[in-house]
């Protein structure tokens, strides 16, 4: 395992539920700094007041969630509906000599507030490590945690040139002073915010039955998504696989106080899932007659750079984002599970019955005629249970009214040519040479049309000397041309009978 680690990544086929564990515990490690020293991940903007300084809030881990890298310098965070935010806060007070340290009365960690696009949602008490839970509408949002940080001494406030307004990081920041019976208090509001993608399942799920008995199944998401399954052991993958890895920003932490900086490794970090495109793309487990992948349809997209420390067999061509996903089964359950590629995201469809039946059709292919251009061939298209024509043209319609008949998106070639068949079913095509000769129906997918059919092929031959007439001008042609030899032949030997005749006479 040591060396396994050290060659690549250890990647999950569904997202795994070890990060929001890991994440848990190392929340709860986290220590803080105390009065005079903070604590805070590499980076991080820090806010001072007059008293309170380098005070901060951080999102530590939204869990469950998936960081989808779907395209080139684009990754997305993607959470469920319901979830949980944890922060981390911390703050010291500027009680650089004796006599301010003795006026101090008390600091705190007033409200900790979770934020929607700027709506409170949720209230905590005064925590380092607050915990929030929310509740997602939408598709997208801002989650931003807000905190109070209170400081309190005796006399008026120092004055100070420290106190800082808005930056990236923390947000708005606040500073106020109330004497109160010879105290004076200090409040500074810090923030955080980290945009999420609200992720939800809404796929779409089709069946079929073909003439032998077997199930075809297609589900549609249109959000990136793990896959379905029937029970225990039919999986069906999508393009997406998973790693977990750490935040860099915890690597190390900061530790400030009055007098310099000091720099400590973490002894605790967050982690997160990473969803990316793989090389192995879709897959059917297991393979072998009892499941079998029919296709994949999706956008062309390109490929995700990952950081260089990251060892995945990541695509490195355009890739097929995977909406849907057609396979074909010799039996299935009465339910198909759909899963995300956010941890815990999932939804059960009910399989009734086959919405449809895919039919048999039945195709053949027979010498029409010939002339000295070449042979024309053709080709008959039907249903064979039926014998009605399967027509791949287009259907004459009125220039008003409703449209009743689809044209059907499916193709015949008859030796290498593509051809439409008639009304009737056929169609006719003209080669060259003789030879032997195959036709194939391509049928449109059974997901675009009411009434679907099975691929066909037939075949056909032909020479100049399979037909009977054709020999018995071959024999004219023949003697035709030996008459003369023939002739010179006879001629021979008549004269010479006569010439030997008369020498012994």
């Amino acid at each position: 395992m040591a060396e396994l680690a050290n060659a690549t990544d250890i990647t999950f086929s569904r997202p795994p539920a070890t990060a929001s564990t890991w994440s848990r515990h190392a929340h709860l490690a986290f220590e803080p700094g105390n009065a005079t020293t903070s604590v805070a991940p590499q980076g991080t903007d820090r806010v001072d007041g007059q008293v309170i300084r380098d005070a901060y809030v951080a999102v530590f881990a939204v869990t469950p969630g998936t960081y989808l890298h779907d395209a080139p310098n684009e990754t997305t965070l993607a959470v469920p509906p319901n979830g949980t935010v944890r922060g981390i806060i911390d703050y010291r007070l500027a009680l650089g000599n004796t006599t301010l340290a003795n006026q101090s009365v008390g600091h705190r960690i007033d409200e900790v507030r979770l934020l929607v696009n700027e709506t409170v949602i949720a209230r905590t008490n005064g925590s380092h490590r607050p915990i929030l839970e929310y509740n997602l509408t939408g598709r997208s949002a801002m989650l931003t945690l807000e905190a109070n940080i209170t400081a309190q001494v005796e006399g008026p406030l120092p004055r100070s040139n420290n106190t800082s307004g808005t930056n990236a990081s923390v947000g708005n920041s606040t500073t106020s002073s109330a004497p109160s019976t010879g105290i004076s208090e200090e409040t500074i509001t810090v923030r955080a915010t980290r945009s999420v993608r609200v992720y939800r399942l809404d796929p779409l799920l089709r069946t079929v039955r073909y003439p032998d008995g077997d199930i075809g199944v297609a589900v549609a998401q249109i959000e990136p998504w793990q896959g379905y399954s029937f029970g225990e052991r039919e999986h069906v993958r999508s393009v997406w696989r998973y790693y977990t890895a750490s935040d860099g920003d915890w690597d190390q932490l900061i530790a400030r106080n009055s007098t310099g900086t000091t720099t400590i490794d973490a002894p605790s970090r967050p982690v997160a899932v990473h969803a990316y495109p793989s090389e192995i793309g879709p897959q059917a487990r297991p393979t072998g007659g009892s499941i079998d992948m029919v296709r994949t349809w999706g956008t062309r997209s390109a490929p995700p750079v990952l950081g260089t420390h990251i060892l995945v067999d990541v695509v490195e061509q355009p890739y097929n984002t995977t909406w849907g996903i057609e396979t074909r089964h010799e039996t299935i359950g009465e339910q198909v599970t759909v899963s995300g590629v956010v941890r815990g995201v999932n939804t059960t469809l009910s399989v009734t019955d086959a919405e449809q039946t895919i039919r048999q059709s039945e195709l053949s292919l027979r010498v029409l005629d010939h002339t000295d251009d070449g042979v024309r061939l053709l080709a008959t298209l039907r249903e064979a249970a039926s014998g009605d024509p399967i027509f791949l043209g287009e259907y004459d319609r009125p220039p008003t009214g409703p449209i009743t008949i689809p044209d059907r998106e499916g193709s015949l070639t008859i030796a290498g040519q593509t051809v439409e068949t008639n009304e009737s079913g056929m169609a006719v095509v003209t080669v060259a040479d003789s030879g032997a000769y195959s036709a194939r129906y391509h049928p449109e997918s059974w997901l675009t049309q009411d009434v679907a059919y099975t691929p066909a092929t037939a075949s056909t031959r032909w020479h100049p000397l399979m037909n009977p007439l054709e020999w018995l001008w071959l024999a004219v042609d023949a003697l035709v041309w030996l008459a003369p030899l023939l002739l010179a032949v006879f001629a021979g030997r008549t004269l010479s009978r006569l010439f030997t005749g008369s020498r012994y006479s």
